[in-house]
């Protein structure tokens, strides 16, 4: 008599499996950045190559009480905001020293051949903390579409609307 091997169910596979497809917070976070960056700075869309994602984009931040500056990725910067209880500034400081944004090597801004050129940051704050109070309920949306929207149709904010029961209202 031959036995034949059953193979086990292994649950933390399985559950991988059906989540593979689906969104991170990073990837939600780094195109809705994207999407609010764009439409407060019109110039980002002459960068080149074309920016599909927020993961280029890096914050120069002046640090306090020092002459120096330190960066991150912008990204970084956003969820970071996620977890502090006080609002986003990305407002002059008081000795007039201004955050700048610099987008990798990879990438350049328009009429730039400098990897190490910045911009100038003014006037974000207020759509960047918008963005950061609406993030999880993206996330969560995003979350929700079928996976094969995912990543090959990137999730839009015009995608909160698909899957809703017919007269449900929108939120």
């Amino acid at each position: 008599m031959s036995s034949t091997e059953i193979p086990t169910f292994d649950f933390r596979q399985a559950v991988a499996r059906q989540f593979a497809g689906r969104p991170t917070l990073r990837q939600v976070t780094g195109e809705q950045l994207l999407q609010v960056m764009l439409a407060e700075l019109p110039w980002l869309a002459d960068v080149t190559p074309a920016l599909t994602t927020a993961e280029p984009l890096m914050l120069d931040s002046p640090a306090p009480d020092t002459p120096y500056w330190a960066t991150q990725p912008m990204l970084d910067r956003v969820l970071q905001a996620l977890l502090d209880p006080k609002p986003l500034s990305i407002e002059p400081l008081a000795d007039g020293r201004h955050f700048n944004l610099a987008v990798t090597a990879a990438y350049r801004f328009a009429g730039s051949h400098s990897e190490f050129d910045t911009r100038q940051l003014t006037g974000l704050s207020r759509a960047l903390n918008e963005l950061v109070a609406h993030l999880p309920q993206r996330f969560a949306e995003a979350k929700l579409i079928s996976s094969a929207h995912w990543p090959s149709n990137r999730w839009t904010p015009a995608d909160r609307n698909r899957g809703r029961r017919a007269g449900a209202a929108p939120s």
